[in-house]
């Protein structure tokens, strides 16, 4: 009879955790696809600078190497 009651009190028990589960990520499941956005976001942003960006160290290279000699 232990086991049962003990059986019964962690099946209810996970139940509420499942629930709890599902609101928090009803709950925040906006803020989760906002960032998955924001996170493209800077990917293309970090796309749209590494060409001047490479540019630029292509000509401080020159002017090291220019200093240097």
């Amino acid at each position: 009879m232990l086991l049962e009651a003990l059986h019964g009190e962690l099946h209810s028990h996970l139940a509420v955790l499942k629930n709890e589960l599902v609101d928090l990520i009803n709950r925040d499941y906006n803020d989760f696809v906002r960032l998955s956005t924001q996170l493209m976001d800077v990917d293309s942003a970090v796309l749209r600078m590494l060409t001047p960006l490479q540019e630029l160290q292509g000509k401080l290279v020159t002017m090291r190497d220019g200093v240097n000699s």
